[in-house]
């Protein structure tokens, strides 16, 4: 049974595309020449190169229709290559406390930038234009530990992937929700992003949603289904509002961190806050 949860989400919007996408690996190629990120690290040879584009076909299940096809996507991984280990060879040049974050060989790596973005990207998250239900939250001041990582604490859930639909919004405010939930029951439960998906009447499933009509949804709704009852399909349904049964959670507030870098270090340090950001650098991403 799940606690009716009943707390105040602390959320950070900025007007952006988000994306979450989990990404698959393989350590049998060889070590030198390893899809994992940090040995990407310099230019390969044409030879090497094609070792790896059928080692990541192989370990992605890729298949093109034709010679032509696969000339074509060969010739983008490599581009995507030279793009992944400059970067890395960048990285690697860093004093230890500088190192940026690590590229690798994605699911994505045949994909240009472009063909990434119009298939990933083109549907822009957004804010609603009211602030109905939404409240500023004064800037506060706190004692922060050094480090925090609330995944070891046990209130976030593993990352998934929304596929080709543009439901990041909706991914976000379960994911809130989730946080919230956890910290107040001691239970990490799944959400349904697909009952949010499919039930927001001011968000427009795949295309455009916002998260904090979202939240007013789960609000009005009296909460949200578990994912295991209402799973995620990648496209937006018949609405079910009312399997909620018993196993719920739910909020009654929600408003915006302040603008300054002390008022997100402090809610950070309250629970696990709602951030959007651009998600280009991300179709590489390692960590």
């Amino acid at each position: 049974m799940i606690s009716h949860t009943s707390n105040i989400l602390v959320l950070l919007f900025f007007l952006c595309t988000t994306l979450f996408i989990s990404f698959s690996y393989s350590t049998s190629f060889p070590t030198q020449y390893s899809i994992l990120g940090p040995n990407l690290d310099r230019d390969l040879s044409k030879d090497e190169a094609m070792l790896l584009f059928q080692q990541w076909k192989k370990e992605h299940g890729r298949v093109y229709n034709d010679l032509d096809e696969m000339t074509k996507r060969f010739e983008i991984f490599v581009s995507n290559l030279n793009y992944i280990t400059g970067s890395n060879a960048k990285r690697m040049s860093l004093s230890p406390s500088h190192h940026h974050h690590l590229l690798g060989a994605s699911k994505f790596a045949d994909l240009s930038p472009t063909e990434f973005k119009e298939m990933y990207l083109l549907h822009d998250f957004e804010m609603a234009t009211d602030d109905n239900g939404m409240k500023g939250i004064n800037e506060v001041s706190c004692q922060a530990p050094s480090s925090l990582d609330w995944r070891q604490k046990g209130v976030v859930t593993p990352v998934k992937s929304q596929g080709t639909c543009g439901s990041c919004w909706a991914f976000s405010a379960a994911g809130a929700i989730e946080g919230v939930n956890a910290i107040a029951t001691g239970e990490l439960i799944n959400l349904s992003v697909q009952q949010i998906l499919d039930c927001d009447p001011e968000s427009n499933g795949c295309y455009v949603g916002y998260v904090d009509k979202a939240f007013d949804w789960v609000m009005s709704n009296g909460g949200i289904a578990l994912d295991a009852n209402y799973p995620y399909e990648g496209e937006k349904l018949t609405c079910q509002s009312s399997m909620i049964v018993h196993n719920t959670a739910t909020i009654d507030g929600y408003g915006h961190v302040p603008q300054s870098d002390e008022g997100l270090l402090c809610a950070t340090a309250k629970q696990p806050v709602n951030v959007c950001l651009n998600a280009n650098e991300f179709q590489f991403y390692h960590s």
